[in-house]
């Protein structure tokens, strides 16, 4: 594995690994383009410094990391993306709706939001049925499609979550995670199984009971064309009201 894909097949998300919500998307970044090459390669570096101040742990990168970190990217620039980013928009949309707040996608990472963004997978592409990684993923990963990748290093993937839950300790304070994804149910039962010591079965939809401290539920991704035909408004409603029946915690930003 090369150096580059370790450090990210090693991060495991943005905010507070603390927080009572874990959201799981399926992959990171989008798409590396070739085309945006340098800055590709700032942003690349941010992780492959973390994954070195963390002496080769799994790690998880804040706000402030970021804005110290990313030096001459246009931090105004990333947060403006952020806030039109459908995903953190839909993410975000939940969380408002839940702890009755006004975040916008920007706000992810930061402390006073909390909640914990994770994906599957390490490596973006530009539409989740497409196979190939691309030009940059080649040449700064040697790795070339998603098959090859989830081949090779899917297991190390599942190990580096793992590692990362025992690390922080995440399972001694109740947690809900929120899979976002209905056609990686499996990926995500993968997962859940390692990290938990048994088989778990996900419900669309529904919250499913893990212990007595932790639950999960699976819901429709808000990616762009998911937007108008599944993840509406309605549709975020029913999550809502889904969540709220959990009788693990209150839920709050407080």
């Amino acid at each position: 594995m090369s150096p580059n894909l370790r450090a990210l097949n090693n991060f495991i998300g943005y905010g507070d690994p603390k927080s009572p919500l874990w959201f799981i998307g399926i992959d990171e970044h989008g798409e590396f383009k070739m085309e945006d090459e340098q800055n590709e390669i700032k942003k690349l570096n941010v992780f492959y410094d973390c994954f070195e101040n963390s002496q080769g742990k799994p790690y998880y990168i804040t706000e402030d990391k970021i804005n110290t970190m990313l030096l001459d990217i246009q931090v105004q620039e990333l947060k403006q993306k952020a806030d039109n980013n459908p995903t953190y928009s839909g993410i975000l949309e939940i969380f408002n709706n839940l702890c009755n707040s006004k975040y916008t996608g920007s706000s992810i990472g930061n402390s006073e939001v909390k909640i914990f963004l994770s994906n599957l997978f390490p490596i973006g592409r530009d539409n989740t049925s497409d196979n190939s990684f691309g030009l940059f993923v080649e040449k700064y990963f040697h790795v070339s499609s998603f098959d090859e990748w989830k081949k090779n290093y899917w297991e190390e993937r599942i190990d580096a979550f793992n590692n990362f839950i025992k690390e922080f300790h995440i399972l001694e304070e109740p947690k809900v995670f929120i899979c976002l994804g209905v056609s990686y149910q499996t990926d995500f039962q993968d997962l859940l199984r390692k990290i938990f010591k048994k088989n778990i079965e996900l419900i669309k939809h529904s919250l499913v009971t893990i212990s007595d401290k932790h639950q999960s539920i699976l819901c429709y991704h808000p990616s762009k064309r998911n937007r108008h035909k599944y993840f509406t408004d309605t549709y975020v409603r029913k999550i809502v009201n889904e969540l709220k029946k959990s009788p693990i915690f209150s839920f709050s930003h407080d």
